[in-house]
């Protein structure tokens, strides 16, 4: 579910993402660490919507699951899983 490639109409494989928070809080990719599923957040407020940051391992949170980060970053960033 981080990456699904899916075929379109005319049979062009096509990339398919799913929110992090959209997951139930079991799915294995809410609890894996965040630089391992390549995890990219966007600012919910961003007047740039096709602007994604990757979680690097150099990043605090980068060995942090989605489900073990704080509010702050839950309830002000958009997550997901690019692979």
């Amino acid at each position: 579910m981080a990456q699904v490639q899916d075929q379109s109409d005319d049979g062009r494989e096509e990339a398919v993402t799913t929110s992090l928070s959209s997951l139930p809080p079991d799915h294995p990719l809410r609890n894996t660490p965040l630089a391992k599923i390549g995890a990219e957040y966007q600012f919910v407020r961003t007047e740039r919507p096709e602007e994604w940051h990757r979680v690097t391992k150099s990043f605090t949170i980068a060995k942090s699951t989605f489900n073990e980060l704080g509010t702050t970053w839950t309830e002000s960033y958009w997550w997901r899983a690019a692979g």
